[in-house]
């Protein structure tokens, strides 16, 4: 027998048996040792070599790693009044981090649960009065829910007091209103909408029952990173819309005064751009479409309506303005599509990258398809809605980074 690196020494210890035929083994598994066969091999000792090794091989644990898709750290949970609770998203891959990929939170009712904080993969929580709560997790275009209920047995922390109050008795300080519903609208959005008469667009804000030497610090308080709401000497107006699903934002204007007392008022901010972007994609919803349609169906009016009645504009990739202004780039178009989809009932998902201009991935009838509107060219513009090859598919979901389970 010739062997080679360790063998040599291995072998002798198993011949004066000083080695067991398994301790042996093990050395040949790990590399540590190797065997070569001439003339003179004790076949014996091959033999047995092989058999434990084979027998190790077969009954050994191997290690196998399992691919675990993301999901939320608990589907139900119950919370008493005052208790805080961080919600996580579990199952998030290494390279989705490195990518910098973020989890979008909703909360059904704010004044249920409070949003105490956000963090890309996690929320905290903190329950403010009895009821029931849906907090979802948005990821890669898939929801993840879970249902919060809360009930007062008298644990936990003290009841918070109504946000419209001040912190003390005092009935004679209080703000010149409790509650304001207020609109945003920009520059731009003037060129295709007008201000209403109906709606206030910022409002001065005034704490009376002080005395007019009191200093008063004013603050907006939002579950929100980066509110709708700015405050300047009382004067609370909007710099910002709310998102299009969001639809509008809750926060409070704080009046901190000098005694260390405080008074608030609800703000509720809504947005003129969003209202009349779902006038039209729900009047185009009511209009053309029909219940007995087939999803494939509406996903072909979707598309036709789209570059049928809207001019390519290049550099305008906002969707809304699309909507309102009856122009937009390839980018605007997908978005556009995407939006009538789910107003329709159907899942779809924009496609971005190298050569994806202008398509969209939608589900309809249990198929998946692309929706192609067409772009650079003159109104009315070319569309197509095809099923593509497998090879296709996957080469649009790698490029646009799509999880296919959003569609499941």
């Amino acid at each position: 027998m010739l062997v080679i690196t360790d063998s040599e020494t291995f072998i002798k210890q198993y011949i004066r048996g000083a080695m067991s035929e398994c301790e042996l083994c093990i050395q040949f598994i790990y590399g540590r040792a190797a065997i070569y066969m001439n003339e003179n091999t004790n076949l014996r000792i091959v033999l047995a070599i092989l058999v434990v090794g084979l027998a190790w091989s077969v009954f050994s644990p191997l290690p196998v790693v399992a691919k675990v898709r993301s999901h939320l750290s608990v589907k139900n949970k119950k919370l008493s009044v005052g208790q805080e609770y961080t919600l996580k998203m579990k199952g998030i891959s290494a390279k989705d981090k490195k990518k910098g990929r973020k989890v979008r939170w909703k909360v059904s009712n704010k004044s249920v649960i409070l949003i105490k904080g956000k963090k890309d993969f996690s929320i905290t929580l903190r329950a403010r009065k009895t009821g029931n709560v849906k907090v979802t997790g948005i990821y890669r275009g898939k929801k993840y829910t879970c249902k919060i209920k809360v009930k007062d047995d008298g644990a936990g922390e003290q009841k918070p007091k109504e946000q419209t109050d001040t912190n003390e008795n005092q009935s004679n300080i209080h703000m010149n209103a409790s509650e304001i519903n207020m609109y945003f609208i920009s520059d731009v959005d003037k060129k295709h909408l007008s201000e209403s008469e109906k709606h206030i667009y910022s409002y001065q804000f005034k704490v009376e029952g002080i005395k007019k030497s009191t200093e008063i610090k004013w603050s907006i308080e939002s579950d929100e990173k980066v509110s709708c709401f700015k405050v300047d000497n009382g004067r609370v107006y909007m710099w910002r819309s709310p998102g299009y699903e969001e639809n509008h934002e809750d926060a409070f204007v704080v009046a901190s005064l000098s005694d260390g007392t405080w008074v608030k008022a609800k703000l509720h901010g809504y947005s003129e751009r969003n209202e009349a972007v779902k006038n039209i994609v729900n009047g185009f919803v009511n209009d053309k479409l029909t219940s007995d349609m087939t999803e494939y169906e509406k996903l072909d009016a979707i598309a036709s309506y789209v570059s049928l009645n809207y001019e390519y504009q290049l550099y305008q990739s906002d969707w809304i303005t699309m909507a309102l202004g009856g122009s937009g780039d390839c980018f605007s178009s997908r978005c556009f599509v995407r939006y009538l989809c789910q107003a329709a009932g159907i899942k779809a998902v924009i496609c971005v990258g190298e050569g994806l201009d202008g398509m969209t991935l939608a589900k309809a009838d249990g198929k998946l398809y692309v929706v192609m509107t067409g772009f650079r060219d003159a109104q009315p513009r070319k569309y197509r809605v095809y099923e593509p090859t497998e090879e296709s598919l996957q080469s649009i979901v790698s490029r646009s980074h799509i999880d296919l389970a959003y569609f499941d």
